[in-house]
């Protein structure tokens, strides 16, 4: 979320140059919803350059729930996109952040949102919840041995990344894409802050190597079938 320049600039969660800087060309990807009045008024999404993962800063993400109606959705939209499914490795680095507030969460979680379409309608896949269900043409793996889906890898330097596979199961023909990216925090009733500093959506190492259109089926009658010495 480094916005191409910043008072400091951090790699891996770490100050690697203690003074301001400007380089344009290293400005990534801006979310679509920034400001004060965001989730119906009790959310805020802004830039923040006194800390960072990577490059100049990253996003700073504040929910509190009003008191006398404590089911707002602290959702926080980031980009909106029309991506075919197939296989995507995703991950996200967030940090945990401090407000002056004696109820808030001091551990907040942050959760990642897939919204999908698929032929039968849409769905949201929500990474890093405490369970994944998925759908019947869609799985997800969390990447990381023995890693249980709500856990982080890391933490470094109070930063921690979460890391899934998300792919069409059997031998259906994939159908379904990614039309929006988004986050939210777990708790709806608490006062909590967290700064997202890294979101990475690729295609897997081994979904390169094949042609977009080609079904799981295919991939495995390939990989069976004897090669020409």
């Amino acid at each position: 979320f480094c916005q191409g320049f910043g008072k400091k600039a951090f790699q891996d969660g770490k100050v690697v140059k203690n003074e301001g800087w400007f380089n344009l060309s290293r400005q990534e990807l801006q979310p679509l919803d920034q400001g004060e009045g965001l989730c119906d008024g009790h959310g805020s999404a802004t830039i923040c350059v006194e800390d960072g993962f990577s490059g100049g800063g990253c996003l700073r993400l504040e929910f509190k729930p009003p008191d006398d109606t404590p089911q707002k959705e602290p959702y926080f939209r980031l980009f909106e996109c029309e991506l075919p499914l197939d296989a995507l490795r995703v991950s996200y680095t967030f940090k945990p952040a401090a407000v002056a507030d004696d109820a808030a969460d001091d551990e907040a979680d942050l959760a990642l949102v897939l919204k999908l379409r698929e032929e039968n309608g849409q769905c949201d896949l929500i990474l890093g919840s405490s369970s994944i269900d998925g759908t019947d043409r869609i799985s997800v793996r969390r990447i990381g041995e023995n890693a249980p889906e709500n856990s982080s890898d890391g933490p470094r330097n109070g930063w921690c990344t979460r890391t899934y596979l998300v792919q069409h199961t059997g031998c259906v023909q994939p159908s379904a894409s990614v039309e929006e990216i988004g986050v939210q925090f777990s708790n709806k009733r608490r006062h909590q802050c967290c700064l997202l500093g890294r979101l990475v959506v690729e295609r897997p190492k081994s979904a390169r190597r094949e042609p977009e259109d080609l079904t799981m089926a295919a991939k495995r009658r390939r990989l069976e079938e004897p090669q020409a010495s």
